[in-house]
């Protein structure tokens, strides 16, 4: 039987090279099962979601059976997506691209026949690609699946009839010792393509999943009037996408939507009420990256299977099942667990506590993202962009320019002064000190002893023990300065630093009066 472990107790080093080369830590619980019984050998049938590691479950023992060497196709795998042929190559290239010699051919309708044509003349062990594609080159006499020794099959969402009409003929060219694995995200609705397997082992998800045993589990105190504040704040500090939102009820999950969507997140909304075709087109969406957020009624997914990787409680669950019910939509993955934060007000605090003691789950207290957390999370959105989206050359010629007109001593601080007008611009309210009082402070320092903003930064945060973050303005001018910060530390501040040495003389710190301020 398959195993990562030696007796020993190590990772088998084999295997382990395979996933540390793909990216990944650790098996998933579906690989864990599924695996085992690829290896055995027989048909299998497997009742999954998505994001649950199902392509790598079926790489890693197809790695172990197929002989290298042998010429013609001896695995096929088969999808009704163009998209998800792409993304099921991705995952191969992963794993083998230093792994053994093996190789695959990506057959879908994006492609030119033409030169798919050309390509099928080159020996290929696995082929990937659509059903239609693959009956295209079959009826051109282009492929030959005579060799075949192990196939998968992912399921659709629809047109099962079409698609099971297809598959039964692609798979009558395979020999009869052939092993079939099918993917499904519901066991019951697989009726014409559990026909084509012999004598299958049916997996269905209770078997191998426990709910909620790959989440991380947190909860938020706050006032019912900030709840979508800290909702955005987490979600900028964070850089969440596939997020899910679940309120109590359909009015309050269209408020939650309606605020999201002013704010500029890309939010569909998801209630009890919608059609099936209209739930079925959404949760395709939102799997496939269209939109990164759902703001959903508790129980609008139903059993359905969402590509989840965060879910927020906006609205305490009324108890462990419903909780429990919540978590359903989330998948496990290899390398990012599920995260679950329930925002609740203090009442609510003592429901979530019992909750957690009847699911005996560790529900852990997490502070609310702070102006500090956010900038964070908005320089890692905006490295991600650069790296994932953006024109290299276009930045490269804006890099040339800022080279040669900026001094170099000054370029960090260039950068810095845009990051700033940008998030000033871009960022939440409260990251803008707008939430909170501040009051303007006079300093008898300047320019003229050579004082900088981080001087005045430096001497306020270490007198008063506060972040920099909480200093939202500062003017030095030639011979004084104002600086601004929360009206709950003035006075404090005015008490410990008037009066003290700094930079050769003893300053001045008090309130700046209007006059003063006119000089600015």
């Amino acid at each position: 039987m398959f195993s990562l472990k030696k007796r020993r107790g190590n990772v088998d080093s084999e295997y382990q090279g395979y996933l540390k080369k793909a990216g990944y830590s650790k098996l998933t619980l579906l690989q864990s099962r599924v695996i085992p019984l690829i290896l055995k050998g027989g048909d299998i049938a497997v009742e999954a979601g998505e994001r649950e590691g199902k392509t790598a479950a079926f790489i890693l023992p197809v790695i172990k059976k197929l002989k290298t060497g042998n010429p013609g196709i001896k695995a096929v795998v088969l999808t009704s997506e163009n998209t998800k042929v792409r993304k099921i190559a991705r995952e191969f290239n992963k794993f083998l691209r230093q792994g053994p010699k093996l190789s695959f051919f990506v057959l879908n309708e994006d492609n030119e026949i033409r030169r798919e044509v050309n390509q099928l003349l080159k020996p290929h062990d696995i082929i990937i690609g659509t059903p239609k594609r693959i009956i295209d080159h079959i009826r051109r006499g282009n492929l030959n699946f005579t060799g075949v020794e192990i196939a998968l099959i992912y399921a659709p969402w629809n047109s099962r009839e079409s698609f099971t009409a297809d598959v039964e003929f692609i798979v009558s060219k395979f020999p009869h010792t052939k092993q079939l694995v099918l993917y499904t995200r519901n066991l019951k609705e697989e009726g014409g393509l559990l026909a084509l397997l012999t004598h299958p082992e049916v997996i269905p998800m209770s078997a191998w999943k426990k709910t909620g045993s790959n989440s991380l589990h947190f909860y938020i105190e706050t006032a019912d009037k900030d709840k979508f504040e800290t909702v955005t704040n987490i979600i900028l500090s964070k850089n969440l996408e596939k997020l899910v939102i679940y309120c109590n009820t359909s009015s309050a999950a269209a408020k939650v939507n309606q605020l999201l969507k002013r704010k500029g997140f890309g939010a569909e909304i998801m209630l009890n009420t919608f059609p099936y075709t209209k739930k079925v087109q959404i949760i395709q969406n939102f799997n496939r990256e269209v939109f990164p957020i759902i703001t959903a009624e508790k129980s609008a997914f139903n059993n359905f299977k969402v590509n989840a990787r965060y879910i927020i409680n906006y609205s305490v669950p009324a108890d462990e099942t419903d909780y429990m019910e919540r978590l359903k939509i989330g998948s496990t993955e290899m390398t990012d667990p599920v995260s679950v934060t329930t925002l609740t007000t203090t009442e609510e605090t003592e429901i979530l506590l019992k909750i957690q003691e009847k699911t005996e789950m560790d529900i852990k207290k997490a502070k609310t993202p702070d102006t500090e957390d956010i900038i964070q999370g908005t320089i890692k959105r905006i490295i991600q962009k650069i790296k994932e989206e953006e024109n290299r050359d276009v930045l490269n010629s804006y890099k040339k320019l800022i080279k040669k007109n900026t001094p170099f001593t000054l370029r960090s601080y260039f950068t810095a002064y845009l990051f700033k007008e940008y998030f000033e611009q871009t960022g939440p309210k409260h990251a803008r000190t707008e939430h909170a009082p501040v009051t303007k402070l006079f300093v008898s320092v300047g320019k003229n002893r050579r004082v900088f903003q981080k001087d005045l930064a430096g001497l306020f945060m270490k007198n008063l023990n506060i972040k920099r973050s909480a200093i939202s303005s500062i003017r030095i001018l030639d011979n004084y300065s104002f600086i601004d910060v929360p009206s709950k530390i003035a006075d404090e501040a005015i008490k410990k630093l008037n009066g003290l040495d700094f930079h050769g003389r003893k300053i001045t710190v008090n309130y700046a009066r209007k006059k003063e301020d006119k000089k600015e």
